[in-house]
């Protein structure tokens, strides 16, 4: 049975064995892999999460700075000036007297706390924990997610490049039928119905050219808006991608990995953990916090600069715990407990969904393969019946009318094989995100059947 990471990359792996051997160009077109690097770097939805990851793995810092000693300077200097003024009246006679006094001090104090026993740092230390913990997999959900969206945006060009080339094609075709029905008509041996209907399935045909040339250039400006700018050309898929069997072949497997793996279920039991040690950070309000302190103090001056000077030196433990709060505490931690549920009810969610959406994207990718098999055969059966439907027209045998649907039957299947091959290969990224496996190893995976020897949209402005 396989195991680990070679059953993780068994249906990838496939793909590099069958990929096609593609040359270095002097200047080649972004692959696949080169629009997902630079993703990294432009995508803000992918930058924002990994600011948030950068921020939450703060907080094991913050909570292990709370088991830490501490220790504080104070400094203070003091001056009083005074004078006074005395009168006094002496055998009638009136004297008075100035004194004055300067008083100087300066002050230094150094204190030292270390926490014996703090139920609430320790809980504040787990709770960092586990947020950092949180935001490292909401990172890699978002990573995940970026994948997705590059590959995704990748390929919508892809295929409507494709989708534009069988539209010219089709266009093309339609262009010589209706001029041939025309010369036909010139000569007498086509009727006007001939011509009409020719002219009519080049309308339709220009309707479609028209529609895949925009549904081209909207694909483009989204992958633009994603990378950050417009590349100047994609390496282009070599042939059509092999279709394997999916390893392992019982969707059970599937979901177990999610439930193992998903980066949504391990931020959904984070923070599970999270909860629970905001209830201990709670608790700990409750119970006495124990504390070892120290303080040195230096404190030189006296009046007139007499030059006083006292060194004093304190040790001991301090012990704190609330006798009466009104019952707040009590209700802070209900408040907590509830949390605690709700988080484990959102996890229960969590792993259905995740569950779900393995099953999902294997059913969804093993579908994509049978299309993807099922289109190309296609393609060849509807070339193989244009063709003979060719000759057909010219011995007399089928009629325009058949030929112009088997034209347009031909160029329709080279569209539909031109979305199942691309659906194909994103449903399998689809299912490696969906059991939480994806990561930048698939995307070179995948990249390797990519050749710039074979760029697209390079002429389709014209």
């Amino acid at each position: 049975m396989m195991t680990g990471k070679t059953l993780r990359r068994s249906t990838l792996a496939a793909l590099i064995a069958t990929a096609f051997a593609t040359p270095a160009a002097a200047q080649s077109p972004m692959g696949l892999m080169d629009a997902y690097r630079q993703a990294l770097e432009s995508d803000p939805q992918l930058a924002a999460a990994r600011a948030a990851r950068e921020g939450g793995e703060e907080r094991i810092t913050q909570g292990r700075g709370q088991l830490m000693p501490s220790v504080n300077l104070n400094a203070s200097y003091k001056q009083r000036d005074s004078e006074q003024e005395r009168t006094s009246v002496f055998n009638g006679r009136e004297t008075s007297s100035i004194s004055d006094g300067d008083y100087r001090e300066t002050q230094y104090q150094v204190t030292l706390q270390q926490p014996l026993f703090s139920l609430t740092a320790i809980g504040a230390f787990q709770a960092g924990k586990a947020e950092a913990a949180r935001v490292t997999e909401a990172y890699n959900q978002a990573e995940q997610e970026a994948i997705l969206r590059v590959a995704g945006r990748y390929f919508g060009v892809l295929a409507a490049q494709e989708s534009l080339e069988a539209a010219r094609a089709e266009m093309d075709a339609m262009e010589r039928r209706l001029a041939a029905a025309r010369q036909g008509q010139a000569v007498g041996i086509s009727a006007r119905t001939e011509v009409d209907e020719a002219l009519a399935r080049r309308d339709q045909a220009r309707a479609t050219l028209i529609q895949a040339e925009n549904e081209l250039e909207v694909s483009r400006q989204e992958l633009a808006i994603l990378l950050g700018e417009m590349p100047d050309g994609l390496a282009g898929l070599n042939g059509i991608p092999p279709a394997r069997e999916l390893t392992p072949a019982e969707p059970g497997a599937w979901e177990q990995r999610a439930l193992e793996r998903s980066p949504v279920v391990a931020q959904a039991r984070e923070a599970v953990e999270l909860q629970e040690a905001n209830v201990m950070s709670i608790q700990g309000e409750r119970w006495p916090t124990v504390n070892f302190v120290a303080s040195y103090t230096d404190i030189e001056g006296g009046v007139y600069d007499s030059g006083d000077y006292s060194q004093d030196t304190a040790y001991g433990v301090e012990l704190s715990m609330p006798v009466f709060t009104g019952g707040s505490l009590k209700a802070k931690e209900d408040e907590a407990r509830a949390a605690v549920r709700e988080a484990e009810q959102n996890l229960e969610q969590a792993r259905r969904s995740a569950s779900l959406e393995a099953r999902r994207g294997y059913l969804n990718a093993r579908s994509a393969r049978s299309s993807l098999e099922a289109v190309a055969q296609a393609v060849e059966s509807a070339r193989t019946a244009r063709d003979a439907t060719r000759q057909g027209y010219r011995n007399g045998l089928n009629s325009q009318v058949e030929l112009l649907d088997a034209e347009q039957r031909y160029y329709a299947s080279q569209r539909d094989l031109a979305d199942a091959k691309y659906g194909y290969l994103e449903s399998l990224l689809a299912l490696q995100a969906a059991v939480g496996d994806l990561d930048e190893n698939d995307v070179l995976a995948m990249d390797a059947l990519f050749g710039s020897d074979n760029p697209a949209w390079g002429d389709a402005e014209r």
